[in-house]
């Protein structure tokens, strides 16, 4: 797997084996943010790693998984979250977020609406030309916003 190349890993795992996974995946996509929900064993996950792990950071939920995600979906209508076009994982995602909350599955949301929180994500992100380029394409689901004025 390419370094720039997104992904999604989801897994049920013993607390070894997930630190062993932090470790690796911040690696290879060279993170320079790791955010781990300050609760049971990530509460330990962020202590054993902190210095050997760039940029890991423990995130305490101030709010229920619902408001928070409610909070950060102005982030998705008004365009600043960019999704891949095409990836193996992303038809469960979508899945999941369009489901919310009354879907059995709600982790990704749950991770989704606490890296969008202000406080975990700095806006504006640095975007390549090529994201960029591509954002401007329109597309069917795209709206343009009218003001009041018309």
């Amino acid at each position: 797997m390419e370094a720039d190349q997104t992904d999604v890993w989801r897994k049920r795992v013993d607390y070894p084996e997930l630190k062993t996974a932090v470790r690796t995946l911040a690696s290879r996509h060279a993170a320079e943010r790791v955010l781990v929900e300050d609760a049971g064993a990530g509460t330990a996950l962020v202590q054993e790693l902190l210095g050997e792990v760039d940029g890991i950071l423990a995130v305490k939920p101030d709010r229920d998984k619902i408001t928070r995600l409610s909070v950060v979906s102005a982030k998705f209508e008004s365009g600043l979250v960019f999704l891949p076009e095409r990836a193996p994982w992303l038809a469960d995602f979508e899945a999941e977020l369009f489901a919310f909350p009354g879907s059995r599955h709600d982790d990704q949301c749950d991770s989704v609406s606490q890296a969008l929180t202000d406080d975990n994500c700095g806006f504006p992100m640095v975007i390549s030309a090529e994201a960029l380029a591509a954002s401007r394409i329109r597309r069917p689901w795209m709206r343009t916003y009218v003001g009041p004025d018309g």
